[in-house]
């Protein structure tokens, strides 16, 4: 569905929709169109991304989000929502294309007040931390759990993150109880290049929400780019890949970053508080 033919570099690409908006490419628009080895721009939540337009500098896609049936996490899908944070589509030398949110959209929330550092006040859960200064650095070989400061129910969470073994994770706990026995699971896989987003539990099985294909840097910084606001929440990963949720069943609680299997960092944390966007 949805076909748009551009040319950018040494590719032709063939932007579609198959469930996730797709796309391959090729050396001439006669092809042959080659599957690239992460195919999708985004997740299915981020739906109908495959026409992006052109302002004479770049290229910028403007998918929908996806609602629900019941307002609920486990809702079927229904067609049509709101728009989505812009895409600015990167393209690499290899012929990928990556994705951030447009410096524009960055620009103005940065503009915001600064409420100040996240990582004063940040409440330690599990392992022990060094804080402060926009950082925190997890030293417990077994990794750890460090709740921050009281954020509102709606806004924009940057940072830096960096692993120490590919065999860690790094967790980004959103909406979460005090007690840890409620709210959702962002985690990042550096061995198995995945992204996935589950409800947290009593039990702890519940199923996974969405997941993507992502490559997870290991001993370097990667950039984490957050936008919680009402049921949608958007995340962008090192500029260039994206994962889109709703987030229906749980609107407010705590934000954490959790380490698991090993030490690791965050960076250059900074937040914004956002107006709650309808449903």
């Amino acid at each position: 569905d949805c076909p748009q033919l551009l040319h950018h570099g040494r590719h032709w690409y063939l932007l579609y929709l198959q469930r996730n908006t797709r796309y391959r490419m090729a050396p001439s628009p006669s092809g042959p169109f080659l599957r690239p080895p992460i195919r999708n721009l985004g997740t299915l939540y981020a739906s109908a991304g495959s026409r992006p337009a052109f302002d004479g500098k770049r290229w910028v896609s403007f998918p929908f989000i996806t609602r629900l049936n019941g307002e609920a996490d486990g809702g079927d899908w229904n067609y049509g929502g709101p728009l989505a944070v812009p895409r600015h589509l990167g393209f690499l030398r290899d012929g990928t294309i990556t994705e951030k949110p447009v410096a524009e959209m960055l620009s103005a929330i940065r503009a915001l007040r600064d409420p100040g550092d996240p990582a004063e006040g940040a409440r330690v859960a599990a392992g022990s931390w060094q804080t402060g200064q926009q950082r925190a650095t997890c030293l417990t070989p077994g990794g750890g759990t460090l709740f921050l400061p009281a954020l509102p129910a709606d806004y924009y969470l940057e940072f830096d993150a960096i692993l120490r073994s590919k065999d860690s994770d790094f967790h980004l706990l959103l909406r979460t109880t005090p007690d840890h026995l409620r709210g959702y699971q962002l985690a990042l896989h550096p061995r198995t290049a995945q992204v996935s987003l589950r409800p947290i539990s009593t039990w702890d099985i519940d199923r996974v929400l969405v997941s993507r294909a992502a490559t997870i840097p290991v001993g370097r910084a990667f950039t984490i780019r957050v936008f919680l606001s009402g049921s949608i929440l958007e995340v962008f990963l090192d500029d260039r890949a994206s994962l889109t949720a709703r987030l229906y069943d749980r609107r407010e609680g705590l934000t954490a970053c959790e380490f698991r299997d090993a030490p690791g960092t965050i960076e250059n944390l900074s937040w914004r508080e956002l107006d709650r966007c309808p449903s």
